[in-house]
Parts: structure tokens; C-alpha cells; sequence
């Protein structure tokens, strides 16, 4: 199930809210600052690993490597749930 930004917004205020409350995120998938492709794929709707390092070459979304991990950060998925594009 993809994010929109009423969710994301509902799950960031429950987590600082109540920090021991499990955010209403997909299951198995924590609040955190930067997800990993295959956890920001399943938040973005699902598109391919492929589709989302064109996205970065197109200016669209902003990746961020770390130790040869390839993270999406929060703040992107955010945006790109409430549908604008950089």
C-alpha cells in the first residue's frame, strides 16, 4: 500500500506523540530517517529499483549512499507521497 501524506503525517505525529505506539506504517516497516530501496520502494506504490535510480538521474527524488547502501531518505518519500516533484 503506498504512503500519502496523510499517513505519513498521521505516523510521524503518533510516533512523537507516543513513541511506544507502533506507527500506522505497513507492518514490518519502522519510522525512520532513510529507508532502504526495497523498504522505499514497497512505500512509494512499488516501482522498479530501476525506475527509482531514473528518477534520481531526472532530478526527481534524492538518493543518499551510505557504505555502498543506496537509502531514500524520509524526507523524499514524504514529498513525493504528497505528490510534488523537486
Amino acid at each position: 500500500m503506498p504512503l500519502n501524506a496523510a499517513t505519513v503525517s498521521t505516523a510521524l505525529q503518533t510516533s512523537i506523540e507516543s513513541p511506544t505506539q507502533a506507527a500506522s506504517l505497513p507492518a514490518g516497516i519502522p519510522l525512520r530517517a532513510a529507508y532502504p530501496l526495497k523498504e522505499a520502494r514497497v512505500l512509494l506504490g512499488d516501482p522498479s529499483s530501476a525506475t527509482i535510480y531514473r528518477w534520481e538521474a531526472q532530478g526527481i527524488i534524492r538518493l543518499v549512499r551510505v557504505g555502498g547502501r543506496t537509502l531514500v531518505p524520509y524526507a523524499e518519500i514524504i514529498r513525493l507521497a504528497g505528490g510534488e516533484v523537486a
